[in-house]
């Protein structure tokens, strides 16, 4: 019995979890410079941007020819600076990243500055 129980013990993993998480990188540590795999968190609210700033017509922009981000500045901007026009996803200030939108050779696509309720940073 006690053999058993130290099989069940090696083999049962508690933090098993853990490795299923990929970790992100907060906007916070972004490094200018820096390279990272990039996802998503609000298409339509990034394509709302990209049409208000007059970057692209409706339907141009496309997240599968972007993979990856570069990191170029970062600063505290206004809705209204990120948007191009009047917003209201926030009050203030907050921290924003000039990134390049990199396709999946990592070249550049576009530029632009973005908020953290745009888009996920990864490490590659």
């Amino acid at each position: 019995m006690r053999k058993l129980i130290k099989k069940i013990l090696r083999e049962s993993d508690d933090m098993e979890w853990i490795r299923d998480i990929t970790p992100y990188i907060p906007f916070e540590d972004a490094t200018i410079g820096e390279t990272y795999r990039v996802e998503f968190k609000n298409w339509t609210r990034f394509e709302e941007m990209l049409d208000m700033c007059g970057e692209y017509g409706e339907g141009d922009a496309n997240t599968d020819y972007i993979a990856y981000v570069n990191v170029h500045d970062k600063s505290e901007l206004r809705c209204e600076d990120i948007y191009c026009e009047v917003c209201d996803y926030w009050v203030g200030k907050e921290l924003c990243l000039g990134i390049n939108f990199l396709n999946s050779d990592k070249e550049s696509t576009l530029t632009l500055w973005v908020s953290r309720d745009l888009i996920q940073l990864y490490a590659i």
